[in-house]
């Protein structure tokens, strides 16, 4: 879009009285297409990736509430029930096997219990055993985001409800020694853990 000052042009000796409404009514309709499809997609992506994505829960053995010790996301990776997360998602369990329990929250809002397979402390991440699997598998993507491409989060935040957070992808962060994307959007705590996916559905990151 081109910005034309009015110090310097002036619109009535461009376009006639017309000709400037029918402009304003195309520039509307292109505005609001542009932001229909944008939800479309986001929301295309939720309804056929949502049934992969679940809460993650550390859970205190000790404790009588079953209070969550913490509360992140998580996504499952092989139809075998195997799921990723980030590894402060579980970390407490982690140190702390004896003490406390790993579970996810399904849909339907029933607790299932987890076993902790692997663990990258490097890279922040971490894979868990589910008893069944889901019915969704994330696709891994095979081909590399471009700078400015969208990308979509997924996650529980505080605790509410699975939301869908659109975002940009602007390369790798410089600073690190490991790489990781630099997702400009705002995520919140309890996000952690959750799939990262391109414009298709794939996967591109946790």
């Amino acid at each position: 879009m081109t910005y034309l000052s009015a110090s310097r042009y002036n619109a009535r000796s461009m376009f006639t009285g017309s000709q400037m409404r029918a402009l304003a009514v195309f520039c509307i309709l292109l505005w609001n297409t542009a932001a229909l499809a944008g939800t479309g997609r986001a929301e295309d992506l939720f309804a056929r990736s949502a049934a992969a994505v679940v809460q993650i829960r550390v859970i205190d053995r000790g404790r009588l509430d079953n209070k969550s010790k913490g509360i992140g996301s998580g996504f499952q990776v092989g139809d075998d029930g195997v799921f990723a997360t980030n590894f402060h998602v579980v970390s407490e369990f982690a140190h702390k096997p004896q003490r406390y329990h790993l579970e996810y929250l399904g849909r339907d809002g029933v607790a299932v219990p987890l076993k902790l397979l692997d663990i990258d402390v490097i890279h922040d991440l971490a894979l868990l055993q589910a008893p069944a699997a889901l019915p969704v598998t994330l696709p891994l993507a095979q081909v590399a985001l471009a700078q400015g491409e969208r990308v979509y989060s997924m996650g529980n935040p505080l605790d509410l409800a699975m939301t869908i957070i659109e975002g940009t992808y602007n390369g790798y962060v410089s600073a690190a020694r490991y790489r990781k994307i630099l997702f400009s959007a705002s995520l919140n705590p309890g996000m952690s853990g959750g799939p990262a996916l391109n414009d298709a559905g794939e996967l591109v990151g946790v």
